[in-house]
């Protein structure tokens, strides 16, 4: 077994450490007070002895007493502690580091553990990077630091005792040290470090936890000190200034790939955001999570598409009582359309220029703009699917929302049908119909000519306009509405109660999510995957199998449905979730753009692919366009039938039959700015026509560009594919030869 796969093995072996009784002295679990007010990333846990303090009602906690799940947690760890130990005896290492290395997972686990970049800088002698691992192990501490330091020795490594302090000669810039201080086990990198964490472990000077980002955060977080099981915090404002000063300094960076990054940045309208909060607590019987993004200065772009206006009961009075999903909202979508489209001409020219035109090509087709058709709409929208729809979960989606024009949105969705009948050709006809169902006039797509799945339907409903994928949905929808019993609605669900009792308030953004039902549908599935991989890990010497698996009826017990809502504040605006699990799916996703944005400032190396990845898709594009060039060139007159023709061999007669412009023949990675010859990016292969072999290639890109990770090629069917410059070449040299075949069977035939 690897070092590596051992590695893996201990990972798994701490993860299960979570499952054993505790029984631990308590600490301060707020990590939060021993790293320095300028920390740029930290990340804190409370540790397994935390739930001591929990409600025994809570269902983590339950879960982790249930026999089940106590016999499925040790029949893992034994299987594996003892796989461990005999890998370990096989390669020759000593008992000692096995029992050292447990020890320390074990404190690591039960503990409350803080990990933070500090700072970086990079100057002319390279990087230098301050950051530490503290956890606040009590009468552990000083043994955790001998198990370190007994399997650094047991592993060869160069280890010397510095005092109290014992250091370690590693290839990193200020070196690594660890040592008990007080309470603490700390372990450092940085020459900074040691002396920063050293003064926070004592209480001397500011802390991370007098950030006025997180002094807002757990303002607004629902918990406290108890109830917190982990946390995120990452300073914006730090990274963002370390991000500007320092990484141009570092070898092989492009200044220029940097202002992109920080160009986007400001686009998607993130610069007024100083820092972002994650805090998990176990409260109200189940999981809380909070995502707070602080704006001091005011939020925009992505931190305001929803607005400030709450989500009143009527709204979500329109949602059944018991859906799988449901997702309700404030929000302006014709005003966030402008203002993402406005952000996006502030991105570099090969973007947005590129989306731009995009836009105005599918714009074209439709013969209305988009911003005209989200103009439909008001601010105040619920989407959800329901058992009582005739739906799973996404298959009887239904739409209720404001709208001040519904037949004019239903004039657009008309003129969307005939572009469908018109492009399909005379296989297909698409036509608007009407039902009148009651009282309401319901109107519906219907197809006639192709196997169309779904017929979209609408119907106007006291301001609002109902849209489902079946008229069906919408008579259900109506049929509910009619009846005006709030009983039957969202309100009324009692764990949908239950979560808003705790998050305490709707906000702007609010979602429920039937985790239960979607755990009942994906139970079978978890168990084949289990199934096979207790199979693969009996071959290597695992002793464990399916029965350890608790059962269906065991783990609903322990679930919660999700409710999640988005609230904005003066200061900011939080994502919040309560339901069964550490961080909310819908939550997330909220969010997901500004943590995503935020990861690529901080994983700077990362960042500087961002640029390259945006001219790949611009030469993809250009691609694209030559393959529609090419087919509509070589298309025969409307009067004649469908044959086999042959595609131009040259790039001149699609600019002279301006099917093509001179700009798609620049690759914006190739570093020219003008062409010599036509074909000094893009090459066609002569000799293709319509009716060739499906994976010949039509057109290639001069391989070269792109970092030699690959080149770009259209096939015959008009397919642009990215691949590896090996198949490439074995993909080229496949379609010359095939070329070459069929030519000499031509002049055969002649």
């Amino acid at each position: 077994m690897s070092k590596f796969n051992t590695i893996i093995t201990a990972g798994l072996c701490t993860q299960l450490l979570w499952s054993m009784p505790v029984h631990a002295e308590h600490h301060e679990a707020d990590m939060a007070t021993v790293f320095p007010q300028e920390t740029v990333l930290f990340v804190g846990l409370s540790g397994m002895q935390h739930l001591d303090g929990i409600d025994d009602d809570n269902l983590q906690k339950r879960c982790l007493g249930d026999p089940e799940f106590k016999a499925f947690y040790s029949a893992l760890y034994g299987a594996l502690d003892a796989f461990l130990q005999k890998t370990m005896r096989e390669q020759g290492m000593p008992k000692e580091l096995h029992d050292s290395g447990l020890r320390l997972l074990e404190s690591l686990t039960l503990h409350p553990v803080g990990v933070g970049l500090i700072g970086l800088k990079i100057g002319e002698g390279g990087p230098t990077v301050d950051a530490a691992l503290v956890c606040r192990a009590g009468k552990t501490a000083a043994k955790m630091q001998a198990d370190l330091t007994t399997m650094l020795r047991l592993m060869g490594a160069p280890v010397e005792a510095d005092g109290a302090t014992t250091r370690v000669q590693l290839p990193l810039p200020g070196g690594l040290a660890f040592s008990a201080v007080d309470d603490c086990f700390v372990l450092t990198v940085g020459a900074n470090a040691e002396r920063l964490i050293t003064n926070g472990v004592r209480g001397d000077g500011s802390s991370l936890r007098d950030h006025a980002g997180l002094k807002a955060a757990r303002q607004r977080i629902k918990g406290n000190d108890k109830t917190r099981t982990g946390m995120l915090f990452v300073n914006v404002i730090e990274a963002r200034r370390l991000y500007e000063t320092y990484l141009p300094m570092a070898p092989d960076v492009d200044a220029e790939e940097l202002k992109v990054g920080m160009q986007i940045m400001d686009a998607l309208g993130l610069e007024g955001l100083e820092s972002i909060c994650l805090e998990g607590h176990l409260v109200g019987g189940a999981s809380y999570t909070g995502l707070f993004c602080h704006t001091p200065r005011g939020g925009r772009g992505l931190l305001a598409t929803s607005g400030t206006k709450r989500l009143t009961e009527e709204d979500l009075a329109l949602i059944p009582k018991d859906p799988t999903f449901a997702f309700a909202s404030n929000m302006d979508l014709a005003g966030g359309f402008t203002a993402m489209m406005n952000g996006i001409k502030q991105a570099p020219p090969e973007v947005s220029e590129q989306i731009e035109g995009g836009l105005q090509q599918v714009e074209g087709m439709l013969g209305f703009r988009i911003v005209d058709l989200l103009g439909k709409f008001g601010d105040t929208f619920a989407i959800y699917d329901a058992p009582e729809n005739g739906g799973f979960w996404f298959s009887g989606v239904t739409l209720i929302a404001d709208c001040n024009d519904v037949e004019g949105l239903g004039s657009l969705v008309a003129r969307m049908a005939g572009l469908g009948s018109q492009m399909a050709g005379e296989e297909l006809d698409m036509n608007i119909r009407t039902q009148q169902h009651g009282k309401h006039k319901i109107s519906f797509v219907n197809s006639r000519g192709l196997p169309i799945p779904i017929a979209p339907a609408w119907a106007a409903y006291k301001g609002r306009v109902i849209m489902a994928l079946y008229p069906q949905m919408v008579r259900g929808a109506l049929d509910r509405l009619d009846k005006g019993d709030r009983a039957d609605s969202l309100l009324t669900n009692a764990e949908f109660q239950h979560g808003f009792k705790t998050l305490g308030e709707l906000g702007t953004t609010v979602s429920f999510v039937d985790t239960r039902n979607g755990a009942a549908a994906a139970y079978p599935w978890i168990l084949g995957f289990a199934q096979a991989g207790v199979s693969m890990a009996q071959k290597e010497g695992v002793d464990i199998d399916i029965t350890a698996m608790p059962s269906y009826r065991t783990v609903a017990q322990y679930i919660h449905n999700e409710v999640t809502a988005r609230q904005v504040f003066d200061e900011g605006t939080l994502f919040a979730s309560f339901g069964n699990k550490p961080i909310g799916f819908s939550t997330f996703a909220g969010g997901q753009l500004v943590t995503s944005a935020l990861g690529a400032s901080i994983m700077l190396p990362a960042l500087v692919e961002a640029r390259g990845v945006a001219k790949r898709s611009v030469c993809a594009e250009n691609m694209n366009q030559i393959a529609m060039a090419m087919y509509l060139k070589a298309m025969p007159p409307e009067e004649e039938e469908v044959r086999d023709t042959k595609f131009p061999d040259n790039f001149k007669e699609l600019l002279e039959a301006d099917f093509l412009k001179k700009k798609h023949l620049i690759c914006p990675d190739s570093g020219l700015t003008e062409l010599k010859d036509l074909d000094d990016c893009y090459v066609i292969v002569p000799g293709e026509s319509t009716f060739g072999w499906p994976n010949n290639i039509i057109v290639y890109e001069r391989p070269g560009h792109h970092g030699n990770e690959g080149t770009h090629i259209v096939l015959q069917t008009g397919e642009t594919k990215f691949v590896s410059l090996d198949e490439f070449e074995w993909l080229l040299s496949d379609t010359k030869k095939r070329l070459k075949e069929k030519a000499s069977s031509a002049d055969a035939g002649d």
